[in-house]
C-alpha cells in the first residue's frame, strides 16, 4: 500500500482524465432562433411562449405562464422528436424565467388562462418595467402596449 502512495499512478486509472475527442463525436448545432433569443426582451419572450402556445392549442392560453412543464408537455405529447419550433418555445419559456422573477411581485400579473388568442381588447400580461417606470401589456393579440397605471387591471377583491 505505502508502495502505491509514492506511485499513485498506480491508484487511478490515466484514461480517465484523457481529452482527447472520441472519433463518432458529433458537435449538434441549435437553431439560429436559440441563439437569437439572448438579443430579445423579456416581453418579447412572453409574446413568443404565448403564440406558440396557442398555436398548438387552438387558441387558448396557458393556465400559468411561468409553468416550464406545460410547455415541456405540450411539446413531447405527440413522442415523435422535437422540431425546431417545439425548440424554440421551449427555449423562450426558459428564457422566461429570469425575466419574470426581474419583475417585483406585485408589479406583474397573468391574465391569460380564460383568454382566446386574437381578443384585441383583452390584456392577458401586465407588467411594470422598473428601468423605465412605466407599465406594458400584451393583449390577446400579442401586440404590446406601453398603458397608464389607470388601465392596469388589478384582480377583483375576493368574497
Amino acid at each position: 500500500f505505502l508502495a502505491a502512495l509514492e506511485r499513485p499512478e498506480h491508484l487511478i486509472d490515466p484514461a480517465l482524465f484523457d481529452t482527447t475527442i472520441p472519433r463518432d463525436y458529433k458537435v449538434t448545432k441549435l437553431p439560429a432562433i436559440v441563439e437569437s433569443i439572448t438579443q430579445q426582451s423579456g416581453e418579447e419572450h412572453v409574446i413568443a411562449v404565448l403564440r406558440g402556445y396557442a398555436q398548438r392549442t387552438g387558441g387558448k392560453f396557458p393556465a400559468k405562464l411561468g409553468d416550464t412543464a406545460e410547455y415541456a408537455t405540450l411539446v413531447s405529447q405527440s413522442g415523435q422528436k422535437l422540431n425546431e419550433d417545439d425548440i424554440a418555445l421551449m427555449a423562450y419559456a426558459g428564457a422566461l424565467t429570469p425575466f419574470l422573477m426581474s419583475l417585483p411581485k406585485n408589479e406583474h400579473a397573468y391574465l391569460g388562462e380564460n383568454a382566446r388568442l386574437g381578443d384585441k381588447d383583452k390584456i392577458v400580461f401586465w407588467y411594470h418595467d422598473p428601468k423605465t417606470k412605466t407599465y406594458h401589456a400584451i393583449y390577446a393579440d400579442l401586440t404590446a402596449r406601453e398603458i397608464l397605471a389607470g388601465d392596469v387591471p388589478r384582480p377583483a377583491a375576493k368574497p
